[in-house]
């Protein structure tokens, strides 16, 4: 997951970030690590839990960006394999 969003750097022109998560909310890839260097987990997160609920693409409410404070939206998608099992 990570070498794709590598392939993809160009996307940080358009967006603060691009993260891939696990159906655990454990983060499996980003094209901007963390200063911190801390595990992250979006499961228990509103826009994570919806977006598995919903099984489709959400924009969240507006929000706080945890490190920088800055107000934030996020556009989630869950992603499916061939056989339609979330990744």
């Amino acid at each position: 997951m990570q070498a794709f969003l590598d392939a993809r750097v160009g996307l940080l022109d358009e967006f603060l970030n691009v993260t891939a998560l696990g159906p655990d909310g454990r983060l499996l890839a980003t094209l901007r690590p963390s200063a911190t260097g801390k595990p992250f987990s979006a499961l228990g997160k509103q826009y994570f839990d919806e977006t598995l609920a919903k099984k489709r693409a959400i924009v969240s409410a507006p929000l706080r960006n945890v490190l920088s404070g800055a107000p934030i939206v996020l556009v989630t998608a869950p992603l499916y394999d061939e056989q339609g099992k979330l990744c």
